[in-house]
């Protein structure tokens, strides 16, 4: 693994994950997110909406031009929090809109020659000021919002009804909870 990402995550999460803790994510993450849709006729509706209100935001430049990366990030990323967080959000979201330019800016930065010295050198580049500093610090504020969702997810959990991943994760958690080496914790969530 990357000692950049390593410096992220950790061995957390489905990508960071090796061996029957892989095993286990892996599993879960791909039942669950085929049971969402993902990958079926299903998940068109959802598709289908977010496409409605991409069409209203290309509407409402009234034929000015504009980039539309950001707004196809926003349609894309909500799709995905459908799926995720069992919401989608306003295109004018303050929050949405930081998680998005976080996310962006991370990948961008991650591009560079500093993430790039940082895998090579990790014991030298902790060390030293630089753009890499800001990609943890810009992954840190990802995880928090995650964290604050899945917070909120907790209050109004109710197992017999799984709204979203995050749902079916904290069923998963409590089901194996006896199984610390699966993986399933707030933290690989």
């Amino acid at each position: 693994m990357l000692p950049l990402f390593y410096e992220i995550v950790g061995d957390k999460g489905l990508v960071a994950a090796s061996g029957y803790k892989w095993k286990q994510q892996r599993r879960f993450a791909l039942s669950t997110l085929r049971n969402f849709g993902l990958g079926k006729k299903s998940l068109e509706p959802s598709i289908s909406l977010e496409c409605t209100f991409l069409n209203e935001a290309i509407s409402n430049e009234q034929g000015r031009p504009f980039k539309p990366r950001l707004l196809l990030n926003n349609a894309v990323a909500n799709v995905i929090c459908v799926l995720v967080f069992g919401n989608r959000f306003e295109y004018s979201d303050n929050d949405f809109q930081t998680l998005l330019k976080n996310i962006n800016e991370a990948v961008y930065l991650e591009g560079g020659i500093c993430a790039q010295l940082y895998n090579m050198f990790p014991w030298l580049m902790r060390r030293v000021p630089g753009p890499h500093k800001k990609i943890m610090s810009l992954w840190q504020e990802v995880i928090a919002f995650v964290r604050e969702k899945v917070n909120a997810h907790r209050v109004d959990y109710d197992p017999s009804n799984p709204r979203d991943y995050i749902d079916c994760f904290l069923a998963e958690m409590e089901k194996l909870k006896d199984d610390t080496t699966a993986g399933f914790d707030v933290e690989n969530l």
